[in-house]
């Protein structure tokens, strides 16, 4: 299931990613960058992010396989929960 240096590249490479999504939602002021749903994502984004970068195809192979379609949907879960919390609120403001 991977050694602790290569689940510490996964854990780094995730890092970046998600620190740069976050100063990419705070710079273009997305008022659903303080949510938890929008953080739980991000973290669980940059996690896949980094297990696909640091074990390649060998991410669809044994233990982590399991560890890595749980990470791939808990992240769209957490996705489609803010494209759902989204959808009122620009209808709303189209209707005045």
């Amino acid at each position: 299931m991977g050694t602790t240096p290569e689940w510490m590249q996964v854990l780094e490479f995730g890092g970046i990613f998600a620190v740069s999504m976050l100063l990419l939602d705070a710079i273009m002021d997305r008022e659903a960058m303080g949510k938890w749903s929008n953080l739980v994502a991000t973290v669980l984004s940059g996690l896949f992010v980094g297990m696909l970068e640091v074990f390649g195809w060998r991410v669809l192979r044994g233990g982590i396989a399991v560890l890595f379609f749980g990470v791939l949907l808990v992240a769209s879960g957490c996705g489609f929960v803010l494209r759902r919390g989204r959808k009122p609120a620009k209808i709303a403001s189209k209707m005045r």
